[in-house]
């Protein structure tokens, strides 16, 4: 006779694992300030398919939802340039690490695989989102991080539909706080 873990047992241990990844060094909190603020389009690069139409993306090998998210601060100045056909050939966000500001952003708390394969998704290459910008710790030590452009490129304002995506995260994440 083989005994069977109940559905709240197997729930525990689910949690319990996840906790024990939450203490593991594999752990950190990616920062996001542009469309991935809203957690519907950041999922779309865990999880894999479209947003509302849009391009494909593969998804991360590891399809595990982010631990936890919450608001965070850039130090660092937002602007938008580049040119992009997702987003109607108009310019998307980067931060400037040269240049001090105040930047609403969400920070999810993924293993470091989940970031590397967000951060191919995003486009790992110096023009696109290639550098990897380090701001410091939580209380427990994880580190916050985000990645940008390694280039500083010419404004270009981004699309209505791009805004519209960023403030909805926004809100969202206004939601989350209350």
């Amino acid at each position: 006779m083989s005994i069977k873990p109940s559905s709240a047992f197997k729930r525990q241990a689910a949690a319990a694992s996840r906790a024990d990844a939450a203490a593991s060094e594999d752990l950190f909190w990616y920062v996001a300030y542009g469309s991935n603020i809203l957690s519907e389009r950041f999922l779309v690069y865990i999880n894999g398919g479209s947003f509302r139409g849009g391009k494909h993306h593969e998804g991360c090998v590891d399809r595990t939802p982010p631990i936890t998210d919450k608001p965070f601060t850039l130090p660092y100045e937002r602007y938008f340039g580049s040119a992009t056909a997702n987003w109607g050939d108009k310019g998307v966000a980067f931060i400037d690490p040269e240049k001090e500001g105040v930047t609403q952003g969400r920070a999810y708390l993924i293993t470091a695989k989940q970031f590397k394969d967000v951060q191919d998704q995003e486009g790992n290459t110096p023009k696109w989102y290639g550098r990897i910008v380090e701001m410091g710790h939580d209380e427990k030590g994880m580190p916050y991080r985000t990645f940008t452009s390694e280039l500083r490129h010419r404004d270009n304002p981004p699309s209505d539909e791009y805004l519209a995506v960023i403030y909805e995260g926004i809100h969202e994440l206004m939601r989350v706080i209350k």
